[in-house]
């Protein structure tokens, strides 16, 4: 999902939802950066300024009206950026009681275009990515091991 923040005969500043508190800025030179739904809020705010690849400083508030998205517009981007309440949040630490072992770090939480949730577990000692359902991990408390006695 994308929004035009600035454009004056043309997109100056975009932002794409990513994740629930990602966010890619992207500049009329196509050039992408990550920004948090804090920081975004911040600027739309005017609290701070955003320079793009061009080393044009942009401060949102200042910006000519007309360039500017109606705040309308931004809430309901921001609205519908919104993921739904998830079981996981990056940095988590996981396993799959099921099946074959996976002792894991979620790496990313989205949401398919279908709706539902997703995770990128990163299995630990080893780097293998791999996308689950929520449902197919359980979360792993502090200190927590598993029945077959990995430290996770």
């Amino acid at each position: 999902m994308k929004l035009e923040l600035l454009n004056s005969e043309g997109p100056i500043l975009t932002v794409e939802n990513c994740a629930y508190d990602k966010f890619l800025l992207i500049d009329q030179y196509k050039v992408k950066t990550w920004i948090s739904r804090k920081d975004l809020l911040s600027f739309i705010d005017g609290e701070i300024k955003f320079t793009d690849s061009k080393g044009k400083v942009w401060h949102y508030p200042s910006e000519s009206s007309g360039m500017k998205q109606s705040i309308h517009k931004i809430n309901e981007f921001l609205n519908k950026s919104n993921m739904k309440e998830t079981k996981f949040k990056v940095g988590d630490k996981a396993h799959k009681p099921k099946g074959y072992k996976f002792p894991c770090t979620i790496v990313s939480v989205f949401e398919t275009v279908a709706e539902n949730i997703r995770v990128v577990a990163e299995m630990d000692d080893y780097g293998l990515l791999h996308i689950f359902n929520e449902d197919q991990l359980e979360k792993i408390e502090n200190n927590e091991s598993s029945s077959d006695g990995f430290v996770l």
